[in-house]
């Protein structure tokens, strides 16, 4: 898988809030470093995401440039 069907994938899965299928991308110890939070772990990358959910429930990523 290249680089940019990682992120392509990454975004579907966020993006369809299906967060369990992160599982399959996420490495144990994952960073994650975003305005809302900062710190490592695959659980911690999933409660980010809701937090965003909840603020912005329709939002959408799309790749304009790679």
């Amino acid at each position: 898988m290249t680089k940019r069907e990682v992120v392509e994938k990454m975004l579907q899965i966020v993006d369809s809030q299906e967060l369990d299928k992160l599982d399959a991308l996420d490495t144990a110890d994952i960073e994650i470093e975003t305005p809302v939070r900062t710190g490592r772990g695959p659980e911690l990358h999933k409660q980010i995401i809701r937090t965003y959910a909840t603020a912005m429930p329709n939002f959408k990523h799309e790749i304009t440039a790679c």
